[in-house]
């Protein structure tokens, strides 16, 4: 038996000869620029102007000598390298190939499958003759980061810069879509972002809660909304902290493991565009029992301070949790500062691709394939491809306003922009992450200690069934369990349900892409979506209905009506008051939406990392089966299951949510026109 060994060595080796051979000898890329650049003939980029760039809420033009900072040019591949490209990470992940996990480099990346040389220099020398200052080509060939002010954009991009006022804040953006000369077409596929309207952080939050030190009851200080009970529809509110997860997900057994599998060792990219306050992730772990955490934060340019508006409470929980589930690896929180056209996470998730930081990154940001643009999708699609080339695995949250990407998951009212999903997680080259709710509304004592554990404050008892997120009057549990209609209709016409916001677009996002070519303002000119995987990847997945829907992997999320949620440091900006310490009664910020998916999935991820001992690239061939196996093991017997972290399984196969419809004549039964549940 030990005589074959040196056969598969010597094979191995000549393999992984022929593989970087092949890469050697490659031919360097063809010029796509082969026409003169004249700048009277124009080609226009099409769907590049954000739909909230309207009319109505037009202010007024920009100063010519706005600064317009840090703008990405998108960049584009010949058919030829992209189908090379396609092939290399099919057989990055096909163990029967030379080139399984052969990861590139990002400079090597930007060689194979980048522009040319030529082209790049035609295209910065046309950006330099209008007076932009080009700041660099990004290592990978993937953009080009360049700076200038408003007349320069007019001059070059034939768009004017707005003012637009939009639900009380100011906002710059193009004014309609940008013309290039044709000449650069072939190479340029336009400009990732002219505007500053800002992603949605996924985040939604219920609201302060507060826990007595000597009972360990969670009450709500100041919650956004109740039902009857202090805390949902139940008197007793359950927060998750990190030991609760580690029962609920059976992760103890790796974290006890020896040596422990807990992330040690390896690293977490996060994507941020805000400072935060160190002190609140300490305070966090020191209250929950978590041993101290390797943080590093990473400015690329100027430091944008601690920002409001849920920037800095988002980024503090994606830390805090991140690091709470892989609590021993080590955390690279990656900050920008955004400008007048470029989100800072946007800057951020270019600098952990282009740097080749770490073999995860982790988003919690989206905007849908809509609101993008053709530029903005084309522009993610390509980031995350050059990402799963070099080995990251790229996660990021499916969205908290299920199917109706476009729509404000923190407002009230029904969907009105149809079906949409996030373009930043709609590709193929990411794990969109989406998730489920507790189904413990009735029997949590089953589930839930009365007290808390003294040293980690855990309760839960046990995995806890699940089903489908959806807080809105949809939700099957207001006929099945609370004693309203059980049609969901009526139910979403109901003048309590109404009262209490149930008329909302909050739930697990997911669904088939299908506006990354659009005119980037009406939903009805939508024409194209992202490409679903291919070959092998596709086959495995099919069973589980991975291969077009974005989200294919639930966990944790929690919140009204079980009245559950997860609880984290409410964000501080001074160091001097440790706020999760303040006695007797430490304050949290409670959370809904995806905080706790990505956690989950990070420690599944890197649980894989540590064992096979390198990157993983594109998750989906292994993570998909992995999470049919474990759910269905948990509808057996969740206590038979084999160390490890598991996926979770639901009650409920689908979620609908109320939507905005026009119709020809109104229907009597609605007391509320205009409300359907077919989101």
């Amino acid at each position: 038996m030990g005589t074959p060994l040196p056969r598969i060595v010597c094979l191995s080796v000549l393999f992984s000869f022929l593989a970087v051979l092949g890469t050697a000898q490659q031919v360097p890329p063809q010029p796509l620029i082969t026409q003169p650049v004249i700048e009277s003939q124009l080609t226009t980029l099409t769907g590049n102007t954000h739909p909230l760039a309207q009319p109505q809420f037009d202010i007024g033009a920009a100063p010519p000598d706005l600064p317009m900072q840090r703008m990405l040019l998108v960049l584009k591949r010949s058919p030829q390298q992209d189908f090379a490209l396609h092939k290399l990470l099919d057989d990055q992940q096909d163990k029967a190939s030379p080139n399984y996990h052969k990861w590139l480099t990002p400079d090597e990346f930007g060689v194979q499958f980048g522009p040319s040389d030529q082209d790049i220099q035609l295209v910065t020398g046309w950006l330099q003759s209008h007076g932009f200052q080009v700041n660099r080509v990004s290592h990978g060939r993937t953009v080009i980061e360049f700076s200038g002010a408003e007349a320069q954009v007019e001059e070059a991009l034939h768009t004017t810069i707005h003012k637009y006022l939009v639900h009380g804040q100011e906002h710059w953006a193009n004014a309609s879509d940008p013309q290039i000369p044709a000449a650069l077409s072939p190479a340029v596929a336009g400009v990732l972002s002219l505007n500053n309207f800002p992603a949605k952080p996924m985040l939604h939050l219920l609201g302060t809660m507060s826990r007595d030190k000597s009972t360990g009851q969670v009450t709500p200080v100041r919650p956004l909304a109740t039902l009857n009970g202090n805390c949902g529809v139940q008197n007793n509110c359950y927060g998750v902290g990190p030991y609760d997860f580690a029962t609920i997900y059976n992760v103890a057994p790796l974290w006890n493991a020896s040596p422990a599998i807990d992330g040690t060792g390896e690293t977490i990219a996060i994507v941020g565009e805000t400072d935060i306050n160190p002190q609140d992730i300490a305070d966090f772990r020191n209250f929950f029992g978590l041993p101290p955490v390797t943080l590093n934060v990473i400015h690329d340019g100027p430091a944008p301070g601690i920002l409001s508006d849920g920037e800095e409470t988002e980024s503090d929980l994606d830390v805090e949790w991140s690091s709470a589930v892989a609590k021993g690896a080590t955390i690279d929180f990656v900050v920008s500062q955004s400008t007048e056209t470029t989100l800072g996470i946007d800057l951020s998730a270019l600098y952990i691709i282009d740097n080749n930081l770490a073999p995860v990154m982790s988003e919690s940001y989206g905007f849908c394939e809509l609101g993008l643009g053709t530029a903005g999708n084309q522009g993610f699609n390509a980031m995350w491809q050059q990402a799963a080339a070099q080995g990251i695995t790229v996660m990021i949250s499916a969205g908290d306003n299920g199917a109706a990407g476009c729509d404000n998951f923190n407002a009230p009212g029904p969907a009105r922009f149809g079906l949409q999903v996030s373009g930043f997680a709609s590709t193929p080259f990411n794990v969109a992450v989406g998730g489920t709710d507790f189904f413990d509304l009735t029997n949590s004592s089953l589930y839930w200690k009365t007290t808390n554990a003294t040293t980690t404050q855990a309760s839960a008892i046990s995995y806890i069934p699940e089903t489908t997120w959806d807080d809105s009057c949809t939700n099957p549990v207001f006929g099945t369990l609370l004693g309203f209609s059980t049609n969901a209709e009526a139910n979403c016409n109901n003048s309590q349900l109404i009262q209490f916001g149930f008329v909302n677009v909050i739930g697990g996002s997911g669904g088939k892409s299908n506006c990354t070519i659009s005119d980037g303002q009406h939903p009805s000119s939508c024409t194209a979506g992202s490409l679903s995987p291919h070959g092998r990847w596709h086959q495995e997945c099919r069973r589980t209905e991975c291969g077009t829907c974005p989200t294919f992997l639930c966990s944790r999320r929690v919140d009204r009506p079980p009245g559950a949620s997860i609880l984290f440091a409410k964000p501080t900006r001074s160091s001097v008051v440790p706020v999760i310490q303040l006695t007797p009664t430490p304050n949290f910020l409670a959370s809904a939406g995806l905080p706790l998916l990505r956690p989950h999935l990070l420690e599944l991820w890197l649980w894989s990392i540590s064992k096979c001992r390198h990157r993983m690239g594109k998750a989906m061939p292994t993570t998909c089966s992995t999470s049919w196996r474990h759910s269905r093991a948990q509808r057996r017997a969740i206590p038979a299951m084999a160390p490890g972290p598991v996926a979770c399984s639901t009650t409920s196969p689908l979620a609908r949510l109320p939507c905005h419809v026009r119709r020809a004549r109104p229907i009597a039964r609605f007391r509320l026109p205009g409300i359907n549940t077919e989101s």
